[in-house]
C-alpha cells in the first residue's frame, strides 16, 4: 500500500502527539505545523495527499487556511478538526471548503475511515 502523506496543522502539541499515536503503524507519513500560516508555507514546497487542520489556531486559523488554498485551486482533500461538535460547525466547515469534519476528542476508527475514504476518492 502506498504511503499517505498527511499535513497536520494543530497548535497544541499534545493533540498532535495523540493523533500521531493513534495513527502509528499505519501507512501514513505525518508532517506537523503549529498554525495555518506555517501549513501554507509547507504546502508551497511539499505535496500532501490530505490535510488535517485544526479550526482554532493562532496566526492563521483553519477557516482562513482552507479559504486561501481553495482560492489557489488546491483540491487536496482536507478534514477540519475542532472541539465544537454542533451541526452548524460541521456545515460551516463544508461550506468554506473542507471535504469532511471530525470533532474532538477524535476517535481513531472514525479518523482512519475518513482519511482512507477521502484519499481513495481523490
Amino acid at each position: 500500500m502506498k504511503e499517505i502523506k498527511i499535513l497536520i496543522a494543530e497548535d497544541y502539541i499534545d493533540n498532535f502527539l495523540l493523533l500521531k499515536a493513534q495513527l502509528k503503524g499505519l501507512p501514513y507519513n505525518l508532517t506537523h505545523c503549529l498554525d495555518g500560516k506555517k501549513a501554507l508555507e509547507k504546502i508551497e514546497s511539499e505535496q500532501f495527499d490530505l490535510y488535517l487542520i485544526d479550526i482554532q489556531m493562532p496566526v492563521l486559523d483553519g477557516y482562513d487556511f482552507i479559504r486561501i488554498i481553495r482560492e489557489n485551486n488546491n483540491k487536496t482533500p482536507a478534514i477540519a478538526q475542532t472541539a465544537h461538535a454542533f451541526e452548524s460547525d460541521h456545515e460551516k466547515c463544508i461550506r468554506v471548503g473542507y471535504d469532511d469534519y471530525i470533532s474532538k476528542p477524535i476517535k481513531k476508527s472514525v479518523l482512519i475511515e475518513k482519511i482512507n475514504l477521502l484519499v481513495k476518492a481523490y
